[in-house]
């Protein structure tokens, strides 16, 4: 579900020449994989790469707990793979990274307002 929410922060402006594809395969859940699909400006969600159109470019394999890290904004995919919590198994880290910069960071004290206390 977070990868599908992840979508909607592609910045259209710095992916509008962009046509790539980056599967997660996730080793907690089976090895299922999830997949993003940029191009244009938009970054589709493809929940069965394998019945996709096109192969991914890019597949990284990580654990849920890792994907949360990253969708979070706490880490980023050099120092996951550095860790060993991450490993890209297709395509260049270096490119796989350029690719997740095209998504915007979250910032939790831009992001959200909290409510005023009530007397």
């Amino acid at each position: 579900a977070f990868v599908n929410f992840f979508r909607v922060r592609i910045d259209p402006r710095k992916s509008e020449n962009t046509d790539k594809m980056v599967e997660f395969i996730f080793t907690d859940k089976g090895d299922h994989g999830v997949a993003l699909h940029v191009r244009r400006g938009v970054a589709e969600y493809v929940p069965m790469p394998a019945e996709y159109y096109r192969k991914p470019d890019y597949v990284i394999q990580l654990d849920s707990e890792t994907w949360a890290a990253l969708y979070l904004s706490a880490t980023d995919l050099g120092k996951t793979v550095a860790a060993g919590k991450a490993k890209v198994v297709k395509g260049e880290q270096a490119k796989v990274e350029a690719l997740l910069d095209l998504f915007d960071k979250f910032v939790p004290g831009r992001n959200y307002m909290v409510p005023p206390l009530e007397d």
